[in-house]
């Protein structure tokens, strides 16, 4: 195994693709930063056959499982998207755009576009861009921080986090093109972010922050009704939906301000760690089903 620069890098994981999800409910790519810098890995549901990709963060799998976009911090102030398959191979930076910030990636559920966040406009907007990194376009263009975009199940719309309304971020669903963006939550006691759209387009799952990095786990409706707490998640940050709907991936810390990848049910139930405490990150669910690699 090799780095973004070609030199050879150990893993503490094991490193060879030769079969598929053992469990058949697909693959959950995550990052781990025990060594420093964050590396991207997949293991099966169960916490399983863990294996390393690459260098990078905040990965996005593709609709069919092929590929995964994800962010590769270049140098000081600059953070790119990247392109890899699926299996850690023919990796390519999309935006390579000068001392940008570019980061949280979600690939559109056609697999045409990928929206991201992007600091190129002196703040934080969504842009949206071709699969190969062309035609870049600011959807959100506003004087307010707005990031963590994150597709509907039919491509219609975009949930991202803004506090444009001030008083902290809060969830806003706007259409594909970055029409009409309606207001999901209210920060009293804490701002949410990362949200997450069910499959089935019904709910969003967030995490609101309350104080430094505590925080709890919670879902509403699409519609911004029936908000409810799940379970307190500790220095969460992004989520990821099962394919099926019925669980979610998340990070889960504890008071040495070490993290885990760990499941929960989606009514808060029946919640268990996927690793050991170390400092993980960004859990990602892929599409049902996973092709041998």
């Amino acid at each position: 195994m090799r780095d973004l620069q070609g030199n050879p890098l150990e893993s503490t994981f094991e490193a060879t693709f030769t079969t598929e999800s053992e469990s058949g409910e697909g693959l959950i790519a995550f990052v781990s930063f025990a060594s420093g810098s964050g590396r991207i890995y997949v293991m099966d549901t169960d916490g399983s056959s863990r294996r390393y990709l690459a260098q990078g963060s905040s990965p996005s799998w593709a609709p069919d499982g092929t590929k995964i976009a994800f962010v590769v911090g270049r140098r000081v102030g600059q953070f790119d998207i990247y392109l890899m398959n699926s299996d850690g191979t023919f990796v390519e930076n999309l935006t390579n755009y000068p001392a940008a910030r570019d980061f949280n990636p979600a690939i559109s559920p056609d697999g045409t576009k990928i929206a991201f966040t992007s600091r190129r406009s002196n703040n934080y907007e969504i842009f949206v861009m071709n699969m190969n990194g062309s035609n870049p376009v600011n959807l959100t263009n506003h004087r307010a921080s707005d990031r963590h975009p994150e597709w509907s199940p039919d491509g219609s719309k975009i949930a991202f986090t803004s506090d444009r309304e001030g008083g902290g971020d809060n969830i806003f669903v706007m259409g594909r093109n970055g029409e009409n963006p309606v207001k999901l939550t209210r920060s009293l006691g804490g701002v949410f972010r990362y949200p997450a759209w069910s499959p089935d387009g019904g709910k969003i799952a967030f995490v609101r922050y309350f104080r430094s990095l505590n925080a709890d786990l919670g879902v509403i409706n699409s519609d911004g009704t029936n908000l409810v707490l799940l379970t307190k998640a500790w220095g969460s940050d992004k989520l990821s939906w099962s394919p099926d709907g019925t669980r979610l991936a998340f990070t889960a810390g504890n008071d040495e301000e070490e993290t885990a990848i760990a499941i929960i049910n989606r009514n808060g139930s029946n919640q268990h760690h996927l690793t050991f405490f170390n400092i993980y990150a960004d859990p990602t669910w892929s599409p049902f089903p996973i092709r041998k690699f």
